[in-house]
């Protein structure tokens, strides 16, 4: 093998390595691709699934919201309104019957508007309360706004009788927003009649 042949066999070895070379820093970037890939994919399953976690607790959070609390403590009931901005409380007597179609009525406005907090308790568990406001007539709605009575409902002469005239009413209050697209109406019992004998004022307490 003369010189020339020699000289031109090294380029050869010297290229060969060179693509060699080149190949595996091939190999190497596009392995790095991949593992960033992974990486990148394993970061947005991990954020979507933090992310959907979170919408599913917002949905129970909602769901929970979205009922009426019942209290048997009259510290606790105020420990709840002074925390809320607004919120609704319902003074009743469960054998009273139009206290019994005022929480009807209530049920139907915290599945129109689950982010209003509604709160209930029985007057025989709040006879301080009962003194303090002058309770003397049932059933009793006040609306509450940062802790503060802001308004009260009486019996159901300002309401109407119905859910569409207790949401108009609370709209008017702007203790909700806006008016709900599904209305049902619950009506007192035909033979009931307006004013004095729309609440029951012997609490009885």
């Amino acid at each position: 093998m003369n010189q020339q042949d020699i000289k031109t066999l090294e380029k050869y070895q010297s290229s060969k390595t060179a693509a060699t070379q080149d190949s595996e820093d091939e190999d190497e970037l596009f392995a790095e691709l991949e593992n960033e890939i992974d990486e990148d994919l394993s970061k947005y399953r991990e954020s979507r699934i933090q992310q959907l976690s979170e919408e599913f607790k917002s949905i129970n959070r909602l769901d929970s919201v979205g009922s009426i609390q019942d209290f048997t403590s009259e510290k606790d009931l105020m420990d709840q309104v002074v925390q809320q901005s607004v919120c609704l409380v319902h003074f009743y007597r469960p054998n009273f019957q139009n206290c019994i179609k005022m929480n009807q009525v209530l049920n139907l406005l915290a599945q129109n508007f689950p982010l209003l907090p509604i709160f209930t308790i029985d007057v025989e568990n709040c006879p301080f309360l009962v003194a303090k406001l002058g309770l003397q007539v049932l059933p009793c709605l006040i609306s509450y706004k940062s802790g503060s009575e802001y308004d009260r409902l009486i019996g159901f002469p300002k309401a109407g009788n119905s859910y569409d005239s207790l949401e108009t009413y609370l709209y008017g209050l702007n203790v909700i927003q806006r008016k709900s697209i599904n209305r049902t109406t619950i009506s007192t019992n035909p033979e009931a009649k307006h004013g004095d004998e729309d609440y029951e004022s012997d609490l009885d307490i």
